[in-house]
This record gives C-alpha cells, structure tokens and sequence, in this order.
C-alpha cells in the first residue's frame, strides 16, 4: 500500500501552470479539458490527479471530476480491471450493506463536490454520482473510483483498488 496516500484536498487556488497542462497532456497523450487544479502528485513531483470542472467551456456536462493522469497508475487499474476486479467488488457491493453505506457516502462526497465547483450548473449536471454513473450500486471505471480516493481519501472501492497497486520508488515514466 502506498504510505501517505492521500492529499488534502481543497478548492483554494485553483490555478494550472502551463508546464502541468503540459505535462498532464504528455501524461494523457492529448490536450486535457477543464483542468483546474492538480490535487495530487508522485514523489517525483508528476501530476497523479487533477480537479476538472463539471461542465465544459462548450457547454458540455463533464461529470467525472477527478481524473488520474499518472500513466503507472492507469496501467495499474487497467490491470486490475482486466483481471475481474470490477466484478468481484460489484459483488461485494451487492453483499456487504457496510461497504455499500460507505460507497453511497463517497458518492454523496462526490456530488457534493462537483456542486461546490466554479462552473456547475444544475441544469447542466445530473445527479449522477462517480464516474457519471446513476446506479449507484454498480461500478463503472475504477480509475474514477482510485482517483477520487487519492483527492480525498473517502472512496471504499478506491481504497481497495490501491491495496492492490504496489508503489514504484523512482519511477520516471513521466519524465521521459
């Protein structure tokens, strides 16, 4: 499990420099959209997360606000979500009333958040929960669920998905 994980997350100082929106472009392999803020970096110092706005400068609704840009971390999860992980916690979910309290909860976070966001209309954003998903006990993308996890440290699904992600010392993927 990584140590010291978590960020703290805070809607202060939402400002992007254009060498993390470079970066944060070489790390996705395209111009990223409503980027407003990097909530979590590597030890390297790489962006891991950033914070995107709820609606898009053309008007279009964007409901996954936390989004991993670390490109170990999305191989990682893509991994894992290869392997079956998404349905083994869908299971989980369907099974254990606690986990699925405490997925409830992130969502209601999740929500909460995205509302509180410089943009958000809500004409323009459903109540959708992570990942725009609407049932919310079913699982979709476990990248949304890991980085809504790093930014804030309350996602259940999140949480698992890191234990199973060994930390890499000195990677520099970013920087090459």
């Amino acid at each position: 499990m990584f140590p010291n994980f978590i960020s703290s997350f805070s809607f202060e100082n939402m400002k992007i420099s254009r060498v993390d929106v470079k970066l944060i472009e070489k790390q996705l392999g395209r111009n990223p959209r409503g980027v407003l803020k990097v909530l979590k970096r590597c030890g390297e110092g790489y962006p891991q997360v950033i914070l995107s706005s709820p609606v898009l400068e053309d008007g279009t609704p964007f409901p996954t606000i936390f989004w991993l840009t670390c490109p170990f971390l999305i191989k990682e999860v893509s991994r894992l979500e290869g392997k079956g992980l998404i349905k083994h916690l869908q299971s989980r979910i369907k099974e254990d009333g606690s986990f699925r309290l405490e997925l409830n909860e992130a969502h209601d976070d999740y929500r909460g958040k995205r509302a509180e966001l410089p943009g958000f209309r809500k004409d323009k954003c459903d109540d959708t929960g992570i990942a725009g998903i609407s049932n919310l006990n079913n699982l979709k993308c476990l990248h949304a669920y890991f980085a809504h996890y790093l930014a804030t440290g309350l996602n259940p699904v999140g949480k698992l998905v890191g234990s199973y992600i060994e930390e890499v010392d000195g990677c520099d993927e970013c920087g090459r």
